[in-house]
C-alpha cells in the first residue's frame, strides 16, 4: 500500500510540474489524466472556486495522500501496507 501511495504522489507531483510547461494534450499529461482525475475530482469538488489562476487540487491531493501514508504507518515506524 505504501508503494502505491508513493507512486501516486510522484504522479501528482510530476503532473503538477508538467502543467507549468505542457498543455493537457501532450503525451505525458494525456497519460496521467485518466490516472489522476479520480484523485483530483473530489478535491476540486470540495474546493469552492478560489479565483486564483492556479489549480490547488494537486497540492491538496498530495497533502491527503501524505496523511493517508502517515496513518498507515505503525507507531513503531513499521508500515502496515
Amino acid at each position: 500500500m505504501q508503494h502505491l501511495i508513493t507512486g501516486l504522489q510522484l504522479l501528482v507531483f510530476g503532473d503538477a510540474l508538467f502543467s507549468w510547461f505542457l498543455s493537457p494534450d501532450t503525451p505525458p499529461r494525456a497519460w496521467t489524466k485518466p490516472l489522476l482525475d479520480p484523485v483530483y475530482e473530489p478535491v476540486r469538488n470540495a474546493l469552492s472556486p478560489t479565483g486564483l489562476p492556479i489549480d490547488l487540487a494537486p497540492l491538496l491531493a498530495l497533502a491527503v495522500l501524505y496523511g493517508i501514508q502517515k496513518m498507515l504507518e505503525r507507531p513503531s515506524g513499521r508500515n502496515l501496507g
